[in-house]
């Protein structure tokens, strides 16, 4: 998406069924029938939207962004993490913009970790402004998961070690290069 977005391409249909795992288990974005140059009016005509995965701001005004797409991106994070589950499964669609409005937001998966979590949360932020930038979030995800794979003690294993000689084995760095 951070791809998408430096190209000022507004997907506008973010969601788990929209990403496709190559072969390589590489992510692609896919279903692009709804994107719109991010230069295009900021008043576009609404269609079908996919509402429990549209930004507030979007739903009701119609104005759509990279900032409403991070939203989005944010609801796809839930669906990794909860296995596939249905967003706001419990809230009907009519009253799913008062319930965000109200401060509510998706609950955290039982699989995600808190870390992640936060960084979803930050997705859902009601003000476009204040949500991440898809670059911001590559940087934050990378982080995020390198602390999760060192709580979780995985080692790092050098080219050519000696599963005999613990020497050869360090821990994961929790540092980006």
């Amino acid at each position: 998406m951070s791809y998408v977005a430096s190209k000022d391409i507004v997907h506008r249909d973010l969601a788990a069924r929209n990403v496709l795992l190559t072969k390589g288990h590489k992510a692609k974005i896919a279903d692009f029938g709804l994107a719109i140059k991010s230069d295009e009016s900021d008043k576009v005509v609404r269609g079908l939207l996919p509402l429990k995965w549209t930004a507030p701001e979007a739903f009701t005004n119609s104005e759509f962004s990279s900032k409403s797409d991070v939203w989005s991106f944010g609801v796809t994070l839930y669906e990794f993490y909860s296995l596939g589950q249905r967003p706001y499964h419990d809230i009907a669609s009519s009253d799913l913009m008062a319930y965000l409005r109200e401060g509510n937001r998706l609950p955290k998966p039982e699989l995600c970790p808190d870390e992640m979590y936060e960084l979803m949360k930050k997705c859902w932020s009601i003000n476009p402004e204040d949500r991440l930038s898809f670059d911001e979030l590559k940087s934050e995800i990378s982080k995020c998961l390198l602390m999760i794979t060192n709580y979780y003690g995985y080692l790092e294993a050098h080219e050519d070690f000696d599963p005999d000689n613990f020497n050869d084995i360090c821990p994961v760095s929790t540092t980006l290069e």
